[in-house]
């Protein structure tokens, strides 16, 4: 498949698909924000998911972020999105999100869901400032008993904001 590019272009940063041999930088990435990460088997499962879609944001060769997200139908599910440490701050997730945004617009999608820790300050304020409102709680959804907050975004409702 054809590298997938990013609608903001002036971010002068390219988002493509994952191919099979990222996944090794992949897994640096996700241990180095993560305590409990994805495991290479995992990030295999999602490549060959079909319903799975697992995008990088490279900034030169490096991969900045990635997301990770289901689609079915009309929704999507983001399952994991993350910003290498160097790369935190520059926009790279902004960037993500806001490609995600466009991809779903493309496709039909009418929501997007996600789970994110309680205590995930910077991860809320990045939802909240791109539309997505708390649905619901879930206790003691993470391994060490945190709770998930429940987070969803319907297309088709954006604000100016929204559209940046």
């Amino acid at each position: 498949m054809p590298p997938q590019r990013d609608p903001c272009p002036s971010s002068g940063a390219e988002i493509v698909d994952a191919a099979l041999h990222d996944i090794p930088e992949l897994v640096q990435v996700e241990q180095q924000c993560y305590a409990q990460p994805w495991s290479s088997a995992r990030f295999e499962q999602e490549y060959f998911n079909p319903i799975s879609h697992l995008l990088l944001h490279r900034s030169g060769t490096e991969i900045a972020a990635y997301l990770c997200f289901w689609h079915v139908d009309t929704e999507v599910e983001i399952h994991n999105i993350a910003c290498a440490p160097a790369a935190r701050r520059s926009g790279a997730a902004q960037r993500m999100l806001a490609y995600l945004r466009h991809w779903c617009g493309e496709h039909g999608v009418q929501h997007i869901f996600l789970e994110v820790r309680h205590s995930n300050g910077a991860a809320l304020a990045l939802y909240r400032k791109f539309g997505f409102s708390i649905s619901g709680r879930r206790a003691n959804y993470y391994s060490d008993g945190e709770d998930a907050l429940l987070m969803q975004y319907e297309l088709g409702r954006e604000t100016a904001e929204d559209k940046r």
